[in-house]
């Protein structure tokens, strides 16, 4: 078997969830400092002190569960 090459991530841009209670959540990120830089119906975009416009995104889930979308490694310039 092969070995996977590995993922080096130079600079972490922003995480994205799926949430079951959407409320909930927003509610416990805006207790934890972050603050609604944008939202939808069904997603909100977080912010937090740093230069990023974002960093957390967190979407409402399909079903019951809580899903990691996925961790996004910023561009650079």
């Amino acid at each position: 078997m092969m070995a996977l090459p590995k993922i080096h991530v130079t600079r972490l841009a922003h995480v994205h969830y799926q949430h079951p209670d959407l409320d909930r959540a927003i509610a416990f990120f805006e207790d934890f400092g972050l603050v609604k830089a944008n939202e939808t119906d069904d997603i909100v975009y977080f912010r937090g002190n740093g230069p990023q416009p974002y960093i957390y995104v967190a979407e409402h889930s399909p079903d019951e569960q809580r899903h990691f979308i996925g961790g996004y490694q910023a561009r650079q310039t």
